[in-house]
């Protein structure tokens, strides 16, 4: 299309009026640049009506092309003047002919600023695509019945994405660099216990747009853990990269991520745990069963998000005094360690551990520890929650503790059965 007079002439500059600048599709994509010699394709796309060519593969001979053009009568030396007015024209419009120093006075922190971070993030988060859902596994419900794994192929080391999963529930992980490299036997061996497993791909997101292929190991583990297990996928790379991989579309659950960084990590992670849903579509086809616009609503379903305060309304140094206070109950031995939990309208906006599990004990408290709840605990903590429940018609004393807590407690437990109101009343 770039070359098409038809197309940037007529349709765009005479049928639409467009007087503004045209710029090329980059010269040195192989639809452009496999019919056409480096310079002289140059040529053709100022022939068809562009203004500025991008990625010319050879400037040099470029223009001496152009020049050659413009001296056999090709191109006339008005079509260039006039091209290079417009350029010249659009450089002052946008300020560029009076020079201006670039204030270099908190630069990081003003293209850095915090709603510019939340937009990115959220901007990845509503990209998630969920591409296959048999089943009805996204999202995973009963975690109770579930042993899951997680296996993270192009990463060495936990990542966030491994990390976010943790959140929400006991996972053994898997973290391999290279699958090329190792002996995927063993690894396919430990990984068989499980019923679950979370697979995720990282590719580089230093060229996100670049076509990352999947070598045969990834897809050859990927299509065994199919036979054994439930295997939800989820791509943090190129969508192009799912080209001529079956063992992707067979897995029970397929996530396209797009790429790899911290925010596509930690929504991904929330997806499959319900936190948040999916309603993201295709911008390419494929395959046949994966056309562009494919892409399958995912409701989430109630569990906390993870969000950053502001998130929720709040700023994030209005929660700095929590830490204040935290740890000056433990300089004064008001207790010898604790943690904070904010939740706020379900989002979860502060977790942190502090101190360690007795006076006279090195084991610091983290995340994870477990708590024995006294009487007054008891009483105090669950108490407004539950009467607020009871108004908004959202709880009953009336039912059991396996009604509310069937993730938790399973149904063959002697608590099981006990009912709410004769618990209260202990």
């Amino acid at each position: 299309t770039t070359l098409s007079k038809n197309v940037v002439t007529y349709l765009l500059k005479d049928s639409l009026k467009f007087e503004g600048l045209v710029f090329t599709d980059a010269l040195n994509m192989k639809g452009v640049s496999s019919f056409n010699k480096p310079g002289y394709v140059d040529v053709k796309a100022l022939l068809a009506g562009n203004d500025v060519l991008l990625f010319s593969e050879n400037v040099p001979t470029a223009i001496t092309e152009i020049k050659k053009a413009v001296e056999n009568g090709e191109l006339s030396e008005e079509e260039i003047t006039a091209r290079c007015l417009k350029i010249l024209k659009a450089k002052e419009w946008a300020g560029l002919n009076k020079s201006k120093q670039v204030k270099t006075t908190n630069l990081y922190r003003d293209l850095n600023q915090k709603k510019y971070h939340l937009l990115n993030k959220k901007l990845f988060e509503k990209a998630l695509t969920v591409l296959k859902n048999d089943s009805s596994i996204l999202p995973l419900q009963r975690l109770e019945t579930l042993k899951i794994a997680s296996l993270s192929i192009g990463n060495e080391g936990e990542n966030y994405f491994q990390k976010t999963l943790d959140l929400y529930s006991d996972i053994t992980h898997f973290s391999v660099l290279d699958l090329t490299t190792i002996n995927t036997d063993s690894l396919q061996k430990q990984l068989t216990p499980f019923n679950t497993i979370l697979v995720s791909i990282h590719k580089s997101d230093v060229n996100p747009w670049k076509r990352y292929s999947i070598d045969a190991a990834t897809k050859n583990i990927i299509a065994q853990l199919n036979k054994t297990s439930n295997v939800i996928l989820t791509v943090f790379a190129n969508p192009y990269s799912l080209i001529n991989f079956d063992a992707a579309e067979k897995s029970k659950g397929l996530v396209m991520a797009y790429q790899s960084n911290n925010y596509t990590q930690e929504a991904a992670a929330q997806l499959i745990f319900g936190a948040i849903g999916a309603n993201g579509k295709l911008p390419v086809s494929i395959s046949k069963k994966l056309p562009e616009g494919t892409g399958i609503i995912v409701q989430p379903n109630g569990r906390l998000q993870y969000r950053e305060p502001e998130e929720a309304g709040l700023f994030e140094q209005d929660l700095y005094r929590i830490d204040s206070i935290a740890l000056f109950g433990i300089k004064e031995k008001a207790y010898p360690g604790c943690q904070v939990f904010v939740a706020k309208d379900g989002k979860v906006i502060y977790n942190k551990s502090f101190g360690h599990h007795t006076y006279d004990s090195t084991i610091q408290v983290t995340n994870n520890s477990i708590y024995d709840i006294a009487s007054v605990t008891k009483i105090v903590s669950p108490l407004l929650a539950v009467m607020q429940l009871q108004d908004e018609e959202k709880f009953s004393l009336d039912k059991n503790l396996g009604d509310y807590l069937y993730e938790l407690i399973p149904d063959t437990s002697p608590y099981f059965s006990l009912n709410l109101r004769e618990i209260l009343a202990h």
